[in-house]
This record gives C-alpha cells, structure tokens and sequence, in this order.
C-alpha cells in the first residue's frame, strides 16, 4: 500500500532567453488501461546535484537517468524503472 499522497500541477511560465530544444524537456503521458489512470513520465534534464556545483556550473544541467516513472493518480503513488537500453543517450 502507500499512504502519500500526490498533486501534479502545471504552471505557464513566460520564458526568457532562447527556447531550448525539444532535447531539453520531460515527456507526461495519461495513460489509461482497464478502467484506470496514471501518469508517465520520461525524459528530460536535471540540474546538477549539490555536491557537484560549483560557482561557473551552479545552473548547469545534466540529462536524467535513463528512467520512466509512473504516477498512480487514485493512490498517489509514483514508481521509477530504470531502462538499461538507453545509456547511450536519448532524444525526442
């Protein structure tokens, strides 16, 4: 079972600067099967962990391990699995 709850929420931001590529982004897919619900996440970039930065690199990013994540939206539980066949990069 899991008893924490979860809540996606999407903002509209006015960007900045250069638009980044597609490369750049999360993918949210609603996948729907046997009467339920959930979210799929894949993809994306990520900034760079803490313990990594450094003055010249602290808005770097780095690309996301190679994982898919679902959310169970009627129990609010969210998995990771990890997909070994695309350590060698990715992009859409």
């Amino acid at each position: 079972g899991c008893n924490r709850k979860l809540t996606l929420r999407c903002k509209e931001k006015e960007l900045v600067g250069e638009v980044p590529g597609a490369r750049y982004g999360h993918t949210l897919s609603v996948v729907q099967s046997n009467g339920k619900t959930a979210c799929v996440l894949f993809g994306g970039r990520s900034y760079m962990p803490t313990g990594e930065r450094t003055t010249e690199s602290w808005n770097s990013v780095v690309d996301c391990p190679p994982q898919v994540f679902l959310f169970d939206l009627e129990f609010g539980c969210s998995f990771a699995h990890t997909l070994p066949e695309l350590d060698g990069g990715q992009s859409f």
